[in-house]
């Protein structure tokens, strides 16, 4: 008989001259059953932590966005996003007017009235309708837009905005909200007012 079997009481236990001798761990069986069950608690596990970790993933999305909508959702910052996009676009030799983009900050009346003006040449002026100007310097113009505060007229919004550091210009930006955004119905030059 090995010293092993020698030392197992009849509880199955080893022990020692005095007595039963408590073990520190219990033996397990350490191969899990490969049965059905098991497997699909396994799987069950494995779609819970995709499932987090994809809920976590659009958690943060949905906040970056929000984050995002709060600085816009104002007439103020939906127009001084407007201008940016809009004097970038400029910069780059392309007419933002046709650009679907525009769709985001003017309302869809404004945008196809301009539209079809410009395609029978009959834009008031020499000048841009967005900008009142004919030519303006892109680089001073984007790094000062100034929004002043908006004065509420109803359901309307009146926002002031000038352009520049050096020649300043300033439009009067009215603006209307649609399902939650601010939009561009109309720009007016405030350079003939007293």
């Amino acid at each position: 008989m090995d010293t092993w079997r020698s030392s197992m009481g009849r509880s199955g236990y080893p022990t020692s001259g005095s007595g039963p001798v408590q073990m520190d761990f219990i033996p397990v069986q350490t191969t899990e059953p490969q049965g059905p069950h098991t497997r699909s608690i396994a799987t069950t596990d494995m779609h819970i932590k995709r499932f987090l970790s994809v809920l976590a993933l659009l958690a943060y999305f949905f906040w970056q966005s929000a984050f995002s909508a709060t600085t816009q959702t104002t007439p103020e910052g939906q127009a001084k996003a407007f201008y940016s996009w809009y004097i970038k676009l400029g910069a780059n030799l392309t007419f933002p007017l046709l650009d679907e983009g525009i769709f985001d900050y003017v309302a869809k009346g404004t945008v196809s009235k301009l539209r079809d003006d410009y395609e029978h040449d009959r834009l008031p002026g020499d000048s841009d309708y967005f900008l009142k100007v004919q030519d303006e310097d892109e680089n001073d113009w984007l790094a000062h837009i100034a929004v002043h505060p908006a004065v509420m007229l109803g359901h309307v919004a009146v926002v002031p905005v000038t352009f520049g550091s050096k020649d300043k210009l300033s439009v009067i930006v009215f603006m209307r909200n649609f399902g939650g955004i601010w939009k561009i119905t109309k720009v007016d030059d405030i350079s003939d007012l007293p």
